[in-house]
């Protein structure tokens, strides 16, 4: 008989709690199984990182405390273990956040349907998890 499989996890660091939380709720209503932990800013981010060592780590680009360029950089730290979705209302930073090692870029989703979110982060999903198709 084989275990159940864990669920996946995911970390938000995001500096809006507003857009953290609508994130949270969109991945929930979609997912409920999946654990999700927010974080506010790139020394929070860190630290949840290592601490709950999630799969995926959506990374808001432009944290109070990480401007772009050290966002970027950053990204490479939590390479180590997770699959990092970057996302940012400047859609023109989609090249660096990829070249950065970013495996996917997103332009922030506000009001907009949660379908292409979700698909993003099934796709980023380890292949050892049981992640419904996307839609």
């Amino acid at each position: 008989m084989s275990q159940p499989l864990k669920p996946l996890r995911i970390l938000i660091i995001e500096d809006s709690f507003v857009s953290a939380v609508l994130y949270q709720v969109k991945i929930a209503r979609r997912e409920p199984d999946f654990e999700v932990h927010l974080a506010a800013n790139m020394a929070d981010g860190l630290r949840e990182h290592q601490r709950f060592e999630p799969h995926i780590v959506i990374l808001d680009l432009g944290l109070p405390d990480s401007v772009t360029d050290e966002s970027l950089v950053q990204i490479q730290a939590f390479k180590t273990t997770s699959k990092v979705l970057a996302m940012s209302a400047d859609d023109t930073l989609e090249q660096a956040a990829l070249a950065a090692g970013a495996d996917d870029f997103m332009a922030k989703i506000i009001g907009e349907s949660a379908t292409p979110f979700i698909n993003r982060i099934l796709k980023l999903a380890p292949e050892d998890y049981s992640v419904p198709e996307p839609l």
